[in-house]
C-alpha cells in the first residue's frame, strides 16, 4: 500500500489518507482515517474501493470535509459506494 495524499485537521489529530494498492495487476485506491482525538490512536482502512482515481479522490475530500472518524469509515464507504454504483431498472 502506498500513500498518495494526506490531509490533517483538528490540529493534526485527525488524518485522512488516499492510498494505492494492487488487486492482481490492477491499481486500486483506498482510504485511511486516523485519530488521536479521544486519547489513544484509532485507525481505519478501507482498501480497493475503486480503480477510478477521480472517484477515490472525491470520496477522500468528502470524508475530510465532513469530519468522518475511523469508527464510521467502513459504514460510510459502503453506503457511498453502493449509492454511487446503484443501477435502477
Amino acid at each position: 500500500m502506498r500513500l498518495l495524499k494526506e490531509l490533517s485537521t483538528a490540529q493534526g489529530r485527525l488524518t485522512y489518507g488516499l492510498t494505492e494498492s494492487k488487486l492482481g495487476n490492477v491499481p486500486t485506491f483506498g482510504i485511511t482515517v486516523s485519530t488521536t482525538l479521544f486519547g489513544g490512536e484509532e485507525t481505519a482502512l478501507v482498501e480497493h474501493i475503486t480503480a477510478d482515481y477521480d472517484f477515490a479522490e472525491k470520496f477522500f475530500y468528502l470524508l475530510a470535509d465532513n469530519t468522518v472518524l475511523p469508527s464510521t469509515l467502513k459504514e460510510i464507504a459502503e453506503e457511498y459506494i453502493s449509492a454511487k454504483t446503484a443501477v435502477f431498472v
